[in-house]
């Protein structure tokens, strides 16, 4: 139900989870943290507060990581 994602650079390894992999699917598409709170709001019961903050949390980890590259940044 999750992913694992592996930077070949730098051997960095992150393990997703089911909700972590659908944040990942929907930012392949290239969608931005707002968009991709829209697209799971409702879908699970947090508010979407807490929704925006683990959304920003995991895509920070991501680009930490460097398996995730902000566009124009």
């Amino acid at each position: 139900d999750g992913a694992v994602l592996v930077n070949m650079g730098s051997g960095a390894c992150f393990e997703l989870n089911r909700i972590g992999f659908e944040i990942w699917k929907v930012l392949g598409s290239g969608a931005t943290v707002g968009g991709i709170c829209a697209a799971l709001d409702g879908r699970y019961s947090v508010g979407r507060e807490v929704l925006a903050a683990d959304v920003r949390g995991l895509v920070e980890a991501l680009v930490g990581a460097g398996l995730v590259t902000v566009a124009g940044g």
